[in-house]
C-alpha cells in the first residue's frame, strides 16, 4: 500500500518487473541464435559457390582445349592432354594444407602454379569421362563428357560438389583415352 508521498517501486513491483524482462530477452536471445546459424549458413554457400565458380570456369576452358588425359574415377588428380599427341600440358592437384585441402593448376612441364581453391575441409576428387563422336562428311571429331568434382563443398548436400561439361576438338582418327 502506497502512502501519498512515498516514492518508488515496491518489492513485488519489481520483482515481475525483473521477471518479464527476463523473458522479452531470453526471447530475443533465441531470434539472435537463430539469425546467426542462417547467417553462416548463407556465408557458406556464397564461399562455396564463389570458389567453385572460378575452379569450374578454369577446368571448362581447358577442357575447351584438350582432353582429360586417362578416365579417371575419384582421383585427387586430373590431367588434360594435347588432342592426338597424349602429351600433358595442364594438371590439376589436391594438396592438403594443414587441416584443409587446397587445389591447384599448373601448366605442364614446369609451367606456373595457380592456386584455385584453398579451405576446403574435404579432400576434393575428380572424376572425368570421355565420349567421341565423328562428324559425318569429315574426318574431324569431337570429344565430349564431364569432369565431376567430388567433396569440395563446405556442406554435405551431396557429394558431387559440381560438373563441368566439355566438348572439345579432336584430331582425325583420334579417340578419346582410355
Amino acid at each position: 500500500m502506497r502512502h501519498r508521498h512515498q516514492r518508488g517501486m515496491t518489492l513485488v513491483e519489481l520483482l515481475v518487473a525483473m521477471a518479464v524482462m527476463s523473458f522479452v530477452l531470453v526471447g530475443v536471445t533465441g531470434a539472435l541464435y537463430d539469425v546467426s546459424r542462417y547467417y553462416q549458413g548463407w556465408a557458406t554457400r556464397l564461399e562455396d559457390a564463389t570458389t567453385g565458380s572460378a575452379l569450374a570456369a578454369s577446368i571448362q576452358e581447358d577442357s575447351g582445349r584438350y582432353l582429360v588425359c586417362q578416365h579417371i574415377d575419384h582421383a585427387p588428380s586430373l590431367e588434360f592432354c594435347i588432342p592426338g599427341t597424349g602429351t600433358e600440358t595442364v594438371a590439376y592437384t589436391v594438396t592438403r594444407s594443414g587441416s584443409t585441402y587446397s587445389v591447384y593448376r599448373q601448366e605442364l612441364p614446369g609451367g606456373k602454379v595457380i592456386l584455385m581453391a584453398r579451405g576446403v575441409p574435404t579432400r576434393p576428387v575428380f572424376s572425368a569421362d570421355c565420349f567421341t563422336r565423328t562428324q559425318t562428311g569429315t574426318d574431324m571429331g569431337t570429344a565430349s563428357g564431364h569432369v565431376h568434382i567430388y567433396n569440395y563443398r563446405t556442406d554435405d548436400r551431396s557429394p558431387e560438389s559440381f560438373s563441368v561439361y566439355y566438348h572439345a576438338p579432336i584430331p582425325s582418327q583420334g579417340s578419346c583415352p582410355s
